[in-house]
């Protein structure tokens, strides 16, 4: 499928939620370096076809020199039926980051209402996570309210109350040779399993080699098994309402010499109803973070 451009002028985006009012909203990671200009995190209401508008700006920037998975600035972002939940990376004062509940201003908000700060508890330091590895990337709201969410650089999935931040952890991870598979995305089968995406273990394959990514199916007491293996580089995934499974690919392969990613070769991969059954349906994506389906089906992938 050709996709068609949305929107554009963003700033790092890293996550992306389909919010009550039908409308995307985008949480932008922003810049932050040496000898450049500071663009602050923010996030970003997105109603139509380059209709875009700042609903809150001055949030904390991503470092450019920073790791992929261990950013600064705004992250994930969930709708919860009212609001948002946003959730931002560590930063000077937060070493784990902060779980950040988003509403609309107003006693009777429209949808062009700016979102306002409603709560900004840190969420508690899940065991053997290292401070500035806990930015979380992907993220799922449950049927009874509790978020789940994914800290690929502390390689784990946790259950976090967004009401007090407070997070439980519910399982680790293991990859090839007793790595961290950076588990990287995060969705919920109608079973009430949960499938976590695994980016794959460092050092990354270079192209030509077997892909190392994965999808993992975790159940409720946090037991887990390989489901799908031979994926490159997932970053995220979800099902779609007619209840086909869809995985987000960051790159085809990686640049050993030139220590990066492969620019331009992403892509959306349906999967099923069969999880041997794979189809293409969105090739050469410029290094894609997210992605969200809107109810009338409309899938949505964001470019980093």
């Amino acid at each position: 499928v050709e996709p068609l451009l949305y929107a554009s002028g963003l700033h790092q985006p890293r996550g992306l939620a389909v919010g009550a009012d039908g409308a995307l909203y985008v949480a932008e990671g922003g810049w932050s370096g040496p000898g450049q200009a500071t663009i602050p995190g923010r996030v970003t209401r997105v109603s139509g076809r380059d209709q875009t508008q700042v609903v809150l700006d001055g949030l904390p920037a991503a470092g450019t020199a920073q790791p992929l998975f261990a950013h600064s600035g705004p992250g994930a972002v969930v709708s919860d039926g009212a609001g948002l939940v946003l959730f931002i990376g560590p930063a000077e004062g937060r070493p784990q980051g902060s779980v950040v509940r988003l509403s609309p201003t107003g006693a009777a908000p429209g949808p062009a209402e700016p979102l306002v700060l409603e709560e900004t508890p840190s969420p508690a330091p899940p065991p053997a996570a290292q401070a500035p590895a806990a930015a979380v990337w992907g993220a799922e709201r449950g049927p009874d309210g509790r978020l789940s969410a994914v800290l690929p650089q502390a390689n784990l999935l946790a259950r976090v109350e967004p009401a007090t931040g407070s997070t439980v952890p519910v399982t680790p991870f293991i990859g090839a040779g007793a790595s961290n598979p950076l588990p990287s995305g995060v969705t919920r089968a109608l079973d009430g399993t949960m499938l976590v995406a695994h980016f794959g273990s460092p050092p990354f394959p270079a192209t030509g080699q077997p892909p190392g990514g994965r999808l993992v199916q975790v159940a409720q007491d946090g037991r887990w098994q390989p489901l799908l293996e031979g994926l490159r580089f997932p970053v995220a995934v979800a099902f779609a309402p007619n209840g086909l499974l869809y995985v987000l690919e960051f790159a085809s392969g990686y640049d050993a010499a030139g220590e990066r990613f492969l620019p331009r070769s992403g892509r959306v991969v349906a999967i099923g109803p069969e999880p041997t059954r794979r189809r293409t349906v969105v090739r050469d994506v410029d290094y894609p973070t997210a992605l969200a389906f809107a109810p009338t089906g409309d899938l949505y992938v964001t470019e980093g």
